[in-house]
C-alpha cells in the first residue's frame, strides 16, 4: 500500500486524477528509493506501514487548510503565506522524519551525513505531500519553468524548515514521550 492509497482510503476520497497519481507515483518511486536503496534493514513497504496514516494525516489537514484558503490574485502577502505553510508542513514532517531516522541512517554515517540524508528525504516527503494536494495547480501557468521553480521552492523552504523545527524541538521540547512508548509527533502546526 502507497503513501497515496492511506491518503485516500483514511479520508474516503475518491480515485485521485490519472495525469495526478501519475505525478505522485512517480515521486513515490523516488522516495521508495531512497529506503530501498539503503543498506538498512528497512523496506518501503515497512515505513509505509508504519507511517502511511500519520503522512495521510498530514495531507489531510494540508487539504482542509488549503480548501478554507480563497486566493483571489497574486500578491506578496499570498506567496509570504503560502511558504509560511510549506514551513509549516516542514515542522511536522521534520518530526516525523526523526521518528523515521532508523529507516533512513545508516550506522556507517557520520552525523552530517545522517543529516543530510533525512533533509533530503524529508524534502521529497514534503514535496510529495504538496504535489499531492496541489495548491498551484491551476494556477502561474504562465510562469515559465512552473514545475521546476515550484519543486526548488518547495525544497529550499522546506530545508530551512527542517533547520528550523530541529533548533524549536532540541531547545524547547526534546524528547516527549514517555519511556517505552512510541514517539509522537510533538508540535502540529496545521
Amino acid at each position: 500500500m502507497s503513501f497515496i492509497d492511506h491518503y485516500l482510503k483514511e479520508h474516503n476520497l475518491d480515485a485521485l486524477p490519472d495525469d495526478t497519481k501519475k505525478n505522485l507515483d512517480k515521486l513515490e518511486k523516488e522516495i521508495k528509493a531512497k529506503i530501498d536503496d539503503n543498506p538498512t534493514d528497512s523496506t518501503f513497504e515497512d515505513v509505509t506501514k508504519k507511517y502511511g496514516p500519520q503522512i495521510a494525516d498530514i495531507v489531510g489537514r494540508f487539504r482542509d487548510h488549503w480548501g478554507r484558503v480563497t486566493i483571489d490574485g497574486w500578491s506578496v502577502s499570498t506567496v509570504t503565506g503560502t511558504l509560511r505553510f510549506v514551513i509549516n508542513v516542514g515542522v511536522e514532517v521534520k518530526q516525523l522524519v526523526d521518528q523515521m531516522e532508523e529507516d533512513i541512517v545508516t550506522d556507517d554515517m557520520t552525523p552530517e551525513e545522517a543529516k543530510e540524508a533525512t533533509t533530503d528525504f524529508g524534502q521529497s516527503l514534503v514535496y510529495f505531500i504538496w504535489k499531492t494536494v496541489d495548491p498551484l495547480k491551476d494556477r502561474l501557468s504562465w510562469v515559465p519553468l512552473k514545475k521546476t521553480v515550484e519543486k526548488k521552492l518547495v525544497f529550499w523552504v522546506a530545508g530551512m524548515a527542517f533547520d528550523f523545527a530541529g533548533d524549536l524541538i532540541n531547545r524547547h521540547f526534546g524528547a516527549m514521550s514517555a519511556e517505552g512508548q512510541e514517539a509522537g509527533i510533538a508540535v502540529k502546526v496545521l
